[in-house]
């Protein structure tokens, strides 16, 4: 088990490519951080959307920390510092 973990640290030289053939799967959210494990086209959220990660209270939080299920939907709640102004919406 050390010997597959080890590919997944950053100075190994086969972790970008192992990671860019993988998928977090979420599941109940317990495992899955956010910010740095779930991709947009293949970029952490903290990067693909970082005003978004900035405004957020919660930088370290697990996806189960963001929302939760109503019978088969996912209903989310990022708490932000402060509200969004309106040029920020887009």
């Amino acid at each position: 088990m050390k010997a597959v973990r080890s590919l997944f640290l950053e100075g190994h030289r086969a972790c970008k490519l192992i990671k860019e053939g993988f998928r977090v799967v979420v599941g109940n959210g317990e495992r899955a951080k956010l910010w740095e494990d779930i991709k947009w086209e293949n970029i952490p959220l903290e990067r693909a959307f970082p005003r978004l990660f900035a405004l957020s209270s919660n930088k370290e939080g697990f996806v189960k920390d963001y929302g939760r299920r109503e019978g088969s939907r996912w209903i989310w709640n990022v708490v932000l510092r402060r509200p969004v102004f309106d040029w920020e919406i887009d």
